[in-house]
C-alpha cells in the first residue's frame, strides 16, 4: 500500500525542518496513538496541510523524522477520542490511593516506634536505676553487702527452683516408669514359673558361687574403695561369708522345697495335710553400706532360693560395691527375674512406691520406720534387720587364759569388724568398778598390737559419719572420759580405736547406736546389776556376755529380751547357718539365715486332702443334744466315747 519513498522520503524541500518541528513536537503531551479508519480523523490531529505531511518523532531519541503525505493521513491518524484528562484522573486515583495506604503504613510505623522509644525508655532508665543500685550497694556497710548478697543468691536460687522444678517432674517421672518396667518384668518372669522350679534355683545358686570365685579381686578391690577393707577381712566377712551360705543353700534346697507333712487326729480320718512353701513372689532387698557385697547377697540367696523375682537395690553409699553388682549379677544371674537398682533416696523412694510381695530392709531404725510407713501402703509384709547398741557383759574371770581370749574376742569384734560399723559390734561394755582399770590396761596393750595400722582398720564410710563420731567424742562431757585413743584423721577418714571410761548416760555416745572405733565402760557396783541396766534400755540385737557364771546366763536368758544372746565370743553367731539372725522390738523383726533364709521369702500354705467316704451329720442342723455330745467328744478326742454314742450304748447328758 506504501511504497519507501512516500513513507520515508523527503520530497522537494529546501531547507531541513527537522530542528522547528521537533521543538514543536518535544512540546506535545504524549498520546497514545491508534492506527484508526479516515472517519475518525479531526482537527485535533497534528497535521500540516500546507505541505501535506505530517512530522513524527518515531524514534526520539534517534532523531529520526518521518513525513507522511496527504494519503498516508487518510489511513493513519491520531485517535481525537482518547480522553487525556479520563486518563490522567484515572492515574491520579490510583496516585492517592497509594498514596493512602503509604500513610496508613507510615502511621503503623511511627506507632510501633513510638512502643519501641518507650520500651528503650524503660530500658535506659532500669539501666540508670541499675547504675545507681550498684553505687549504692558499692556504698552500704559490710553487714548491709552481704545482707544484699545473700537476698540476690537466695532469689536466685528460687529462680533456679522454680526453672528446675519442671525438670525435675519431668524426671521422677522417667524414673518412675523405668521402675514400673523393672517391676513388671519380674512379676512376668515370676509369673510365667519359670523360678519356681528346682533346676532354676539350682542353677542361679551355682552362678552366684561361680560370681563370688571368679570375681574376688575385683569384689575386694570395691571394699577397698568403698571402705579401705584389707583384703583378708574382705574375704572373712563378705567373700568366704557368702561362699559359705551358698553351699550350705545347694545342700539342703531339696529338702526345703519339700512339702512338710502334718499329722492329723484319727478323728478326721480319712484326712492327709501338709505345709507346701510356695515364692512369695516379687521381693525388694534394701542393702546397707558397712557390708555392701555380704549384705546384698545374703538375703539375695534366701530369695533365690524360695524361686522368687528379685530386685536388689545396693547402697549408694557403698558406690564401687554397688556398681559391681549392677554390672556382674546381670551376667551371671537370669537379669528377667534379678535386676539390680542403683542410685540415692529419690530411687528408694520411687521403689517403695510399686507393689512388692516383699520388701527386706538392712539399716537403721530411722530408715525402718519410712519403709514401714510405705510397706502399709499395700499391706506389704516386711522383714527389718536394724541393730541397735550390742552391750557385753564382761564378768571377772578367774583363770589368765580366759581373760586373754576374752580380749582378744571383745577387741575383734569392736574393731576389727568394720571399725565397729556394724550392728552386732559390740556397743558398750558392763564391767565391775575393781575390774574395770584392769581391763582397760588389757585393751590399751592389744590396740597397740593390733589396731594401730591403717591397713588393719576399716575407714569411716564418709564424711557425714566421720563428722557424727566427732560430735560424739567432742562432746566436752564426753571427751573427759577418754583414757585412750581419740586422733582423728579427717583427710583419710580414720578415727583411732578410743576407750572412754564411764561417759554420760545422757551423751549422745550412750543414747544412740556408735557404729564406730568408740568404745564406752560403764561400771557397775555388781555385775549382776547388768541385767537392770539392761532392762531399762530397748531390746538390743545381741547381749554378749564373758562369764562362767551359769547364774548370771540363765538370769541373762530369762529376764532380759534380745534378738540373740552369745556367751563368751562375739559376731561369731552372725556366720552359723543353723541359727536364725534377727531383732526384736526397735532392734527390728524378721530372721534369715540358712533354712531361715529360705522361710523368710516362702509362703507356707497350708494343704488339707479329705475323701468323700465318710461323713459325719451331726456337723449340721437341725441341732438337738445328740449332736452336742458328738462335737464335745470329737474336740475332746474322746474315741471311746464316740464309740458307744453312735451305737447308742450311752445316753446323751442335758447339760
Amino acid at each position: 500500500m506504501y511504497d519507501d519513498d512516500t513513507l520515508f522520503g523527503v520530497h522537494g524541500f529546501d531547507k531541513p525542518i527537522y530542528d522547528d518541528d521537533k521543538r514543536k513536537l518535544d512540546a506535545q503531551p504524549k498520546l497514545l496513538i491508534h492506527i484508526i479508519s479516515d472517519k475518525e480523523i479531526n482537527t485535533h490531529s497534528i497535521i500540516d496541510s500546507e505541505v501535506g505531511m505530517i512530522k513524527l518523532d518515531l524514534v526520539n531519541h534517534l532523531g529520526i523524522f518521518v513525513h507522511f503525505n496527504t494519503k498516508f493521513m487518510e489511513t493513519l491518524a491520531i485517535s481525537a477520542n482518547v480522553s487525556v484528562i479520563g486518563i490522567t484522573r484515572y492515574y491520579l486515583g490510583i496516585t492517592r490511593y497509594y498514596r493512602r495506604i503509604t500513610r496508613y503504613y507510615l502511621a503503623i510505623t511511627r506507632y510501633y516506634l513510638g512502643i519501641t522509644r518507650y520500651y528503650l525508655g524503660i530500658t535506659q532508665y532500669l539501666g540508670i536505676t541499675r547504675y545507681y543500685l550498684g553505687i549504692t550497694r558499692l556504698n552500704v556497710s559490710k553487714e548491709g553487702s552481704a545482707r544484699s548478697l545473700q537476698s540476690t543468691s537466695e532469689a536466685e536460687g528460687a529462680l533456679e527452683a522454680r526453672e528446675s522444678k519442671d525438670r525435675r517432674r519431668r524426671r521422677r517421672r522417667r524414673m518412675a516408669m523405668d521402675l514400673e518396667r523393672v517391676v513388671e518384668q519380674a512379676r512376668e518372669t515370676f509369673e510365667s514359673g519359670g523360678t519356681r522350679s528346682y533346676f532354676w534355683r539350682r542353677s542361679q545358686l551355682r552362678a552366684l558361687k561361680d560370681l563370688l570365685h571368679e570375681k574376688e579381686a575385683a569384689i575386694c578391690e570395691a571394699l577397698k574403695l568403698d571402705l579401705g577393707k584389707h583384703r583378708v577381712e574382705a574375704y572373712r566377712d563378705e567373700i568366704g561369708f557368702v561362699i559359705k551360705s551358698v553351699d550350705y543353700a545347694l545342700q539342703n534346697l531339696k529338702k526345703w522345697m519339700k512339702p512338710e507333712k502334718v499329722s492329723v487326729p484319727l478323728v478326721g480320718f480319712p484326712t492327709t495335710c501338709e505345709v507346701v512353701l510356695e515364692p512369695l513372689g516379687v521381693v525388694l532387698i534394701f542393702a546397707s553400706w558397712n557390708f555392701p557385697i555380704g549384705l546384698s547377697l545374703e538375703p539375695l540367696i534366701g530369695a533365690i532360693s524360695a524361686g522368687n523375682s528379685v530386685v536388689l537395690k545396693p547402697s549408694e553409699l557403698a558406690s564401687a560395691s554397688s556398681k559391681f553388682l549392677a554390672t556382674n549379677l546381670p551376667k551371671y544371674l537370669d537379669n528377667k527375674a534379678v535386676s539390680v537398682i542403683e542410685g540415692g533416696p529419690l530411687v528408694g523412694q520411687q521403689l517403695l512406691e510399686q507393689k512388692w510381695d516383699k520388701i527386706f530392709f538392712t539399716g537403721s531404725a530411722r530408715i525402718g520406720r519410712i519403709i514401714m510407713t510405705a510397706a502399709a501402703k499395700h499391706l506389704t509384709p516386711v522383714c527389718l534387720e536394724l541393730g541397735g547398741k550390742c552391750p557385753a557383759i564382761i564378768d571377772s574371770l578367774s583363770r589368765s587364759r580366759d581373760v586373754k581370749v576374752a580380749i582378744n574376742r571383745v577387741a575383734g569384734a569392736k574393731w576389727g569388724f568394720c571399725s565397729g560399723q556394724a550392728c552386732i559390734a559390740i556397743d558398750y561394755l558392763l564391767v565391775e568398778e575393781k575390774y574395770a582399770p584392769f581391763l582397760v590396761e588389757l585393751l590399751k596393750e592389744k590396740i597397740k598390737n593390733c589396731y594401730m595400722r591403717p591397713a588393719d582398720l576399716t575407714r569411716i564410710v564418709n564424711k557425714q559419719h566421720f563428722q557424727r563420731l566427732r560430735e560424739m567424742i567432742e562432746d566436752p562431757l564426753v571427751a573427759d572420759t577418754v583414757v585412750h585413743g581419740g586422733s582423728l584423721d579427717q583427710e583419710n577418714l580414720y578415727i583411732e580405736p578410743t576407750i572412754l571410761l564411764d561417759p554420760p548416760l545422757d551423751s549422745e555416745v550412750m543414747k544412740e547406736e556408735i557404729f564406730g572405733p568408740l568404745l564406752p565402760i560403764i561400771t557397775l557396783k555388781k555385775i549382776g546389776d547388768s541385767i537392770e541396766f539392761l532392762k531399762g534400755r530397748p531390746k538390743p540385737l545381741v547381749i554378749y556376755a564373758f562369764t562362767n557364771d551359769e547364774k548370771l546366763k540363765k538370769r541373762i536368758i530369762e529376764e532380759t529380751s534380745s534378738g540373740t544372746v552369745t556367751f563368751n565370743d562375739a559376731v561369731i553367731q552372725f556366720a552359723l547357718d543353723t541359727l536364725p539372725f534377727g531383732g526384736t522390738g526397735e532392734s527390728g523383726f524378721g530372721k534369715y539365715h540358712g533354712r531361715f533364709s529360705f522361710d523368710q521369702f516362702s509362703h507356707r500354705k497350708a494343704v488339707m486332702r479329705r475323701s468323700f467316704c465318710l461323713e459325719f451329720s451331726f456337723r449340721y442342723p437341725p441341732w438337738n443334744e445328740r449332736k452336742l455330745q458328738f462335737i464335745r467328744y470329737t474336740y475332746s478326742f474322746n474315741y471311746i466315747g464316740l464309740l458307744l454314742l453312735f451305737l447308742g450304748l450311752k445316753r446323751c447328758s442335758s447339760t
